[in-house]
């Protein structure tokens, strides 16, 4: 299998490096600023590279990765938040996100070296593997692709877990500080989170026929 690498922005716990690493994919970096989360992470993935604030973070600078994987903050989308959307102070936070990517293929577009596969070609900004063979009753490719649904199922899931679990801490704080918005976010996140893993485990599988 070839080495893929994943980079984790907003990374939190470091949810979708543990999922990743579980998949053959290897965690490079992340970019986190609570020291909790961050000791957590690094418990898991002593290794890994922690790049701090997302805003200091350069794309053309750090190691590529073929997997960025990101969940801004959310707070202005909240329907217990001011509603400022994309336009606030945490969530517009989401657009350094896509400032790093376009960063990183900017910064990749003419280089060959630093990637582990001499198999891989070149296609515009991205790279690509050679497109498996289709061999008896679609063998090679099938893998592949099966492959690839076990990888979705398992970060839909780890994300679906994620939001269940930040809904159990925001419902608790709500019960302990005797908060009803807090109560009712918190319920929404656990009851969204559980729907998440639902789909994880019983629709994601179902793509693995749409070729077979």
């Amino acid at each position: 299998m070839p080495d893929i690498k994943l980079g984790s922005l907003f990374d939190g716990i470091g949810v979708f490096p543990l999922a990743a690493s579980r998949c053959g994919i290897r965690p490079v970096w992340a970019s986190e600023i609570e020291k909790a989360p961050i000791s957590i992470t690094k418990r898991h993935f002593p290794d890994m590279v922690h790049l701090g604030d997302i805003t200091k973070v350069d794309g053309g600078k750090i190691p590529p990765v073929h997997i960025i994987t990101f969940g801004s903050p959310c707070q202005n989308l909240s329907l217990i938040g001011n509603r400022s959307g994309l336009a606030g102070a945490k969530s517009s936070l989401f657009y350094q996100a896509f400032r790093i990517i376009q960063e990183m293929r900017d910064a990749t577009d003419n280089l060959t070296s630093g990637h582990d596969d001499p198999k891989r070609r070149r296609c515009g900004r991205l790279f690509l593997y050679p497109k498996p063979s289709n061999k008896q009753n679609g063998g090679t490719y099938m893998e592949f692709f099966n492959q690839a649904i076990d990888i979705l199922k398992i970060l839909v899931m780890a994300l679906g877990a994620g939001l269940a679990v930040w809904g159990v801490i925001n419902l608790l704080e709500g019960y302990g500080s005797d908060n009803p918005a807090a109560k009712s976010q918190g319920i929404k996140q656990l009851m969204a989170g559980g729907g998440v893993v639902l789909i994880g485990l019983q629709l994601i599988p179902l793509l693995s026929g749409l070729f077979s």
